[in-house]
């Protein structure tokens, strides 16, 4: 399984490290924790296992999804299944990782075509709101994260993996932020708001399934972001510094 994307990018070899813009360490950052997963044990039936389990998660609910349920799903009898994974708790945290890897591999390569801080913050968003609009496992996923903070039911090397990719790409909110000259405000309360905002953009954005509804819901969440930034986030307005740039146009 080939890594996130590692595409050369203007200023990040050894001698230009150390003035690598900030949004472009806070995404080799990232680069770095998932390159720390190797996927070469990542087998078709391993794969198949994998997605079985999150579409009946995301269809009849994460505690209905039995080992007989994937079995059948996959074509396999139940205890073949023990032959990939340890048990349901292994299924859950690799899922979870497996998802995570490919959510953060799209992200990596969009932020990587990037000229720009403005249009880096585009593509952020814009990875975010596709990705939570055409796999319905991304809302899935979203609640049982949510439903573990109150229960405590997921396996806790999950819950830190969890933690550890939120911050690492929330930083990458942060780095953008900062560089397109909003330093004034809080930038880490900011870009949890961002974030939790487009978790949600199923349900502000009715997307009709063509590719030009889904332009319009990502100019849409980009004009939300922008708006955001213009006020601080403890309710006074933003300080000097803060005036946001021309939002440039998507193409539609």
């Amino acid at each position: 399984m080939a890594n996130a994307s590692t595409a050369p990018r203007a200023g990040s070899d050894a001698e230009g490290a150390s003035t690598l813009a900030p949004r472009l360490r806070a995404a080799d950052q990232l680069r770095t924790y998932v390159n720390t997963v190797d996927w070469s044990h990542m087998t078709y039936r391993r794969q198949q296992i994998l997605e079985a389990f999150v579409e009946l998660a995301s269809t009849i609910g994460y505690e209905s999804v039995t080992m007989r349920a994937l079995g059948e799903r996959v074509g396999v009898k139940a205890p073949s299944i023990y032959r990939h994974f340890d048990g349901r708790d292994t299924i859950v945290a690799e899922a979870y990782r497996w998802h995570f890897y490919r959510f953060a591999s799209a992200l990596l390569e969009a932020v990587d075509r990037a000229g720009d801080v403005e249009e880096y913050w585009n593509a952020l968003i814009g990875v975010h709101v596709r990705r939570q609009l055409e796999s319905p496992e991304n809302d899935m996923w979203d609640i049982l994260l949510a439903g573990d903070r109150i229960a405590g039911f997921l396996p806790s090397d999950m819950r830190d993996e969890y933690r550890a990719w939120l911050r690492l790409y929330e930083q990458m909110h942060e780095a953008a932020v900062r560089e397109l000259g909003y330093g004034s405000t809080d930038v880490g309360k900011f870009a949890k708001i961002v974030v939790k905002i487009f978790d949600t953009v199923g349900e502000w954005c009715d997307w009709d399934g063509t590719e030009r509804g889904m332009q319009l819901c990502i100019a849409q969440a980009i004009a939300i972001s922008r708006a955001l930034l213009a006020v601080d986030v403890d309710g006074a307005p933003a300080g000097a510094g803060a005036k946001a740039r021309p939002l440039r146009r998507l193409p539609i």
